[in-house]
């Protein structure tokens, strides 16, 4: 038997308009209603929003499909010498993953999707190398860009939905879009919300696909959102790209996909793996939910969107 690793492996990815070194983004309760977020550590009220302003919360998903492509064990830390994205995206420069071993790999081209529920695991499909023994004091995970949602929550006051002719109330879901395509960063309503006084019938209840086009829009610059180091909720240093299919620097505009392929992933957490590995699972985990996306639209408070929220990859022995 082989029981390898030293460690169990975690990242923490939070997209859209999330900042990713909050180290607490779960949604208050007063009872079953939502009433705003923990992220100042002593709470702010979603009633208090500012028109013009935005802010979200984590809470459980109905729905949260992840795509997974690949991972990577790697001696050496899988970058292109960029100090910045403005540099980065000006090089043009692949990522440097020879430094890298393929350890798992999706059995189809469109990579293994898995539906992760908060607090259970998901075991993901494909194809798993066992590398050379050694340390390895790096690992690097693609990802698909395209996440599916779905949810419903109840607020503590009344919201407007963000689709064409939204009702208000106090219980919120989401609604098919009509959108052809919904993005994380956009400047357009987000159009897959509705709100009314009664709680919604599962059937009124609709997933929708999101594509993720920017890591942050809040640190300034187009270029800035392809590229970010950060620090995960469990102390692991990061850094995310989003990239084209040679692993060159995507481009990254509001409202399209640009030529993003994948999210990479790249992590300081150090892996062993001796002669008796003879394998390892890859697993999803949700371990804060979904990212409720709320705003204060010229004085309506709007539940805007079900976006990707933070969730964990496992690597363990098999």
């Amino acid at each position: 038997m082989k029981k390898i690793f030293t460690v169990v492996f975690k990242v923490y990815l939070l997209l859209a308009y999330v900042n990713i070194v909050k180290a607490d983004n779960s949604c208050v309760l007063n009872g079953s209603a939502i009433t705003g977020n923990n992220s100042d550590g002593t709470g702010t009220d979603f009633v208090n929003i500012a028109s013009g302003y935005e802010d979200s919360c984590w809470t459980q998903p109905i729905d949260q499909i992840v795509t997974f492509h690949k991972a990577y064990a790697c001696t050496s830390f899988p970058d292109a010498g960029e100090t910045n994205a403005n540099t980065w995206a000006a090089a043009d420069a692949a990522l440097d993953i020879s430094g890298c071993t393929l350890v798992f790999t999706s059995d189809s081209a469109a990579g293994s999707s898995v539906n992760i529920a908060e607090g259970a695991a998901k075991e993901v499909s494909g194809t798993v190398t066992v590398p050379a023994a050694g340390t390895y004091p790096y690992l690097f995970f693609l990802v698909d860009p395209n996440f599916t949602m779905s949810g419903s929550v109840e607020f503590d006051v009344a919201f407007s939905g963000s689709v064409a002719s939204p009702g208000n109330g106090v219980y919120c879901w989401s609604e098919a879009t009509t959108a052809s395509a919904v993005y994380s960063e956009s400047t357009a309503a987000y159009d897959m919300m509705d709100c009314s006084t009664t709680a919604p019938a599962t059937s009124d209840i609709a997933t929708n696909t999101i594509f993720v086009n920017g890591l942050s829009a809040a640190i300034g610059g187009v270029n800035e959102r392809l590229f970010q180091d950060f620090t995960s909720l469990n102390g692991d240093t990061l850094t995310a790209y989003l990239l084209e299919g040679d692993l060159t620097p995507a481009t990254s505009v509001d409202d399209v996909a640009g030529t993003i392929t994948y999210i990479g992933i790249a992590s300081n957490q150090s892996i062993t793996v001796t002669d008796a590995t003879t394998g390892f699972d890859v697993q999803y985990y949700n371990t804060g939910g979904t990212n409720m996306s709320v705003s204060n639209v010229a004085g309506t408070l709007t539940a805007d969107a079900f976006l990707p929220g933070p969730f964990s990859i496992y690597v363990t022995p098999q």
